[in-house]
């Protein structure tokens, strides 16, 4: 199941489970030019961290949830905001599942449809990280050109219902 414009509020999102290797934090830390030790040097990341391996940078980290919501909602949907809450490292070894739930749905001035979910990525049943996203889901009848990115006029993504930008 795709998230589309018409998604029930509650609708719980399809899971993704996902290794973390060695090689993704390393890769991912040089794709992003992310050079400090703790994302390549183990002995830095556990002496000098206080981590259990090398782990994840916050643009990968960004990169992992973007990707999760691309698979799991229909092509016209656009991320709009993403906000991220770290509770604890994305490690070198950890298996991560990430799941979703749609918590509010906006309809702005223009009619277009907001929808507002929150994202979390589990690592040995504890929330790892906590997202919350908002998502422009056009009408998908117009195809491509429902696209807020292809709106010829201003765009803006509301806030969260929580009121924090």
């Amino acid at each position: 199941m795709k998230l589309t414009r018409h998604t029930p509020t509650g609708t719980r999102l399809p899971e993704l489970i996902e290794q973390i290797t060695t090689s993704t934090v390393v890769a991912s830390a040089i794709a992003t030019r992310d050079w400090r030790p703790m994302h390549h040097d183990r002995d830095f990341a556990r002496n000098n961290s206080k981590a259990r391996d090398i782990f994840l940078n916050t643009p990968s980290l960004q990169a992992i949830l973007e990707r999760y919501l691309g698979d799991v909602s229909e092509e016209t949907c656009r991320l709009g905001r993403l906000r991220i809450r770290m509770k604890q490292n994305l490690c070198a070894g950890d298996r991560i599942h990430l799941w979703g739930e749609v918590i509010k749905r906006h309809v702005d001035s223009y009619g277009d449809v907001w929808q507002e979910l929150t994202v979390c990525i589990q690592v040995d049943g504890k929330i790892a990280v906590e997202a919350r996203a908002l998502l422009a889901c056009p009408d998908s009848a117009f195809g491509l050109q429902a696209s807020p990115w292809q709106w010829r006029r201003e765009w803006r993504a509301p806030a969260f219902s929580d009121s924090r930008r």
